[in-house]
């Protein structure tokens, strides 16, 4: 029979499609084998895995079932940031004069004005968590001004003042991931309390960080045969109690702010005052009907922060906070104001752009604490497959990401040969309800993006499992 090309052609593009169809046959029954152990079976399991490049189904299960979805709110948070404000979005935090400046005095005040900057701490700065406002103050003694005739303002109005998503759990608000949330925001809304030995007294020796004068301290802890401190703070208020004994080291804990911007505004007088710059009035909140000037010609300092470092704190080792604070902004940014539902109007938009229906997803916050947040594991891996298709916002996911064996919250998981740095994916953990979705590089090089969403288990070690088992499969059989 004479050579035809085009029959050769057809038969081999023919062969390749049976090879494919057999390896996909492969993926499905090894994911289905692992999801039918009997450890496994009492679980709401949901798995979408699909080729980066192509965008063709791997394996599928129940991947359209809004579960919960933990801390891969945070996937929808990072693609939708990325979407809507863009890799190179700044997020910027001005100060501004009111009045004029003679002879190095200000003759008004002077307002900072918050913009939902969630970096205003020492996480890029040596873990100097007055970095930020020391450079500010520099800027405003550089500017001329050596005393300041009037308030000190923080200008918190970019956001509401709904501090809490009523989402959250009442008995964990002190904790540092129920953080409040606000436009003009420091230090991830928390105060670092060490707890030191008696040094000369009868009492233990207390330490903040950062230090500031914004909090009243009730120490009632003394040296005993035991470390068992206590630290917590009173409800309502910025008053610390410390309590228990102490024997040796450092102890203490971490606790939330009550009131962010007043404690931002705080720090931010203080190291002017440390600058040199003297002030004569009050630290206090913009009025109700106060507004501040934006004028350029008024602007004597600014600190300014970028996206792929907003991301990458968020998401290696899963900081609420941001999320919650890049919610709000993009609701400011699209829709004047900053408020948790303004945020999810911008994302819903999003997610019809990106052809997912409201039957995936029910959101209550950013940061995946709120047990009444759902989304698909089909929702999950439309986001992470469009921020692949484009490079900038490949790069700034895969930036930010734990990566397995490595960094974040999977430094722990996929150490292994052969799985060690191939995995980038986002953890996620509420009672009852665990999460994992992300990218794999598989043994023969093919990127895979996937999400594996796991409810309904008394154990976080088993639905870790399950997670495992499922990616490990994929990275070695593929």
């Amino acid at each position: 029979m004479p050579y035809n090309r085009k029959r050769y052609s057809t038969l081999f593009l023919s062969a390749l499609l049976l090879l494919h169809g057999a390896w996909i046959s492969q993926a499905r029954a090894g994911i289905a084998d692992i999801l039918a152990s009997s450890r496994y079976r009492s679980a709401q399991v949901g798995i979408l895995v699909v080729d980066a490049e192509t965008g063709k189904e791997v394996f599928s299960h129940y991947a359209d079932r809004p579960l919960i979805p933990a801390s891969n709110m945070k996937v929808v948070i990072s693609v939708t940031a990325l979407g809507a404000l863009g890799s190179g979005f700044k997020f910027k935090t001005p100060v501004y004069r009111q009045g004029n400046v003679t002879n190095g005095v200000l003759k008004g005040n002077l307002a900072i004005c918050g913009r939902g900057d969630p970096n205003l701490s020492g996480r890029f700065h040596d873990g100097d968590a007055l970095h930020c406002f020391r450079n500010l103050a520099a800027q405003v003694a550089a500017s001329g001004i050596k005393r300041i005739e009037g308030d000190i303002v923080g200008d918190d109005s970019y956001f509401d003042r709904e501090l809490i998503n009523p989402g959250w759990p009442d008995d964990q608000l002190q904790n540092w991931y129920c953080a409040p949330i606000n436009a003009l925001s420091a230090n991830d809304n928390c105060i670092s309390v060490g707890v030191r030995p008696p040094a000369g007294s009868s009492v233990a020796v207390i330490g903040l960080s950062p230090p500031t004068r914004f909090f009243e301290i009730r120490n009632t802890c003394k040296s005993g045969r035991t470390n068992a401190v206590a630290v917590y703070r009173s409800q309502g208020t910025n008053s610390i109690i410390v309590s228990g004994t102490i024997k040796s080291g450092v102890q203490g804990g971490i606790v939330t702010v009550h009131d962010p911007a007043l404690f931002t505004t705080t720090l931010f007088r203080e190291q002017l005052e440390s600058a040199g710059i003297k002030v004569t009035g009050k630290t206090r909140l913009i009025g109700r009907d106060e507004t501040v000037s934006k004028s350029e010609k008024l602007k004597v300092a600014e600190w300014v922060s970028g996206m792929p470092e907003t991301l990458k704190a968020m998401n290696k080792n899963s900081q609420n906070f941001y999320a919650e604070m890049m919610l709000k902004t993009i609701g400011a940014v699209f829709r004047g104001k900053g408020t948790t539902k303004n945020g999810h109007e911008v994302i819903k938009e999003v997610m019809t752009r990106l052809g997912v229906s409201k039957e995936h997803y029910v959101f209550e916050d950013g940061c995946g604490l709120a047990r009444g947040n759902r989304v698909s594991a089909r929702l999950l891996t439309t986001l992470l497959a469009y921020s692949w298709k484009k490079p900038a916002y490949r790069q700034a996911m895969l930036d930010s990401l734990p990566v397995g064996g490595v960094d974040g919250t999977l430094s722990r998981r996929f150490r292994e040969n052969g799985l060690k740095e191939q995995v980038f994916a986002k953890t996620g953990y509420v009672s009852r309800a665990g999460s994992l979705s992300g990218y794999c590089k598989t043994k023969n090089g093919r990127w895979l993006v996937f999400s594996i969403l796991v409810n309904d288990m008394n154990s976080n070690g088993e639905m870790k499992s399950l997670q495992d088992e499922v990616v490990r499969y994929l990275v070695k059989n593929f």
